[in-house]
């Protein structure tokens, strides 16, 4: 079999994969074609596309460097470079790098990357860094383009519920709900904004819509699993974290989550692992690292709680 016949074989394996949201599958075949085909544009964003909403992102990381290196020691520029320009940004953001994030999103501007995605990327990374105003304007910047962009809107609202506008924040939202009816992420962002009014019945009924609507997307599972934390639900809370990490096995903050529950039932041992794993998957996470350090602390172990104090404070000079 030629190569060229070859890679057709493991990209239509890898999307049959993806088609029955098996997306573990779906990496592995892309993997096969990048070796078979490595630095090529089109099979490298779908590759880091796909390790990214597995939340692998150290990975992604990795092959969105090696593709800019690729191209820039072939002296290749343009809106290609751009755009992985604007993936390591995406991975970086959720890393939470921000100043590495920032930096590869001005590269790819001025590369002129795939706007709608860098106007979206830049509100998050906005909002990240508490920016809010301009966030708001990135998000207006994405409705230019479209003004029934679903990630333009949801940014807004998200922005509103952040700012405490809670009446704007709904009106988006409804708006929303009338361009697409049956969203998924548009229930999830109604339940948070029925958290953030403490109303908790109201937050789950929306997280409960978004997982009828797409059982297989474990975003709905999590923010329940916030939910029952905050109702001191323990036992709920482990288990719809559980359930994520059983579809996304280095999400950092179903992690996070999972160890939280576990402290809270007494289990510190185990919630130092959930942690330590948390970590390596953002290791620039201020959080993750104050509760491993508690977490160290209850258990005794000082001079790791030590070390994990150390860590913390270099994360915050950064």
């Amino acid at each position: 079999m030629i190569i060229s016949d070859q890679i057709n074989q493991y990209i239509d394996e890898a999307e049959a994969a993806f088609d029955q949201s098996d997306v573990e599958t779906a990496i592995s075949f892309y993997r096969k074609v990048q070796a078979l085909s490595p630095g090529d544009a089109k099979y490298v964003s779908r590759l880091g596309a796909l390790l990214y909403r597995q939340s692998e992102f150290q990975a992604a990381k990795v092959l969105y460097e090696e593709a800019i290196h690729g191209m820039n020691a072939r002296n290749e520029v343009g809106v290609t470079l751009g755009n992985f320009h604007l993936g390591l940004g995406e991975v970086y953001l959720e890393l939470g790098q921000l100043k590495e994030a920032e930096s590869h999103f001005a590269e790819a501007e001025k590369l002129n990357a795939y706007q709608a995605m860098l106007h979206l990327n830049l509100a998050n990374l906005y909002f990240e860094k508490g920016q809010y105003d301009k966030a708001l304007l990135e998000c207006e910047e994405l409705l230019k383009l479209d003004p029934e962009d679903l990630d333009g809107l949801l940014g807004k609202a998200r922005v509103y519920r952040q700012t405490k506008e809670f009446h704007l924040s709904k009106s988006v939202l409804d708006d929303a709900q009338v361009i697409a009816p049956e969203n998924h992420n548009v229930e999830i962002e109604f339940g948070n904004l029925a958290s953030a009014l403490k109303d908790h019945e109201e937050a789950l009924n929306h997280y409960r819509n978004a997982s009828q609507i797409s059982p297989t997307n474990p975003a709905a599972k999590y923010s329940m699993g916030i939910v029952y934390l905050e109702l001191d639900e323990y036992p709920k809370a482990k288990e719809l974290f559980t359930d994520v990490l059983r579809v996304q096995p280095n999400d950092a903050d179903a992690l996070y989550g999972l160890a939280l529950a576990e402290r809270k039932l007494g289990n510190n041992q185990v919630a130092i692992r959930h942690l330590e794993a948390a970590i390596t998957a953002q290791p620039f996470n201020i959080s993750f690292h104050q509760v491993l350090f508690l977490s160290q602390l209850d258990a005794r172990r000082w001079v790791t709680a030590f070390r994990t104090a150390l860590k913390a404070r270099k994360i915050l000079r950064r």
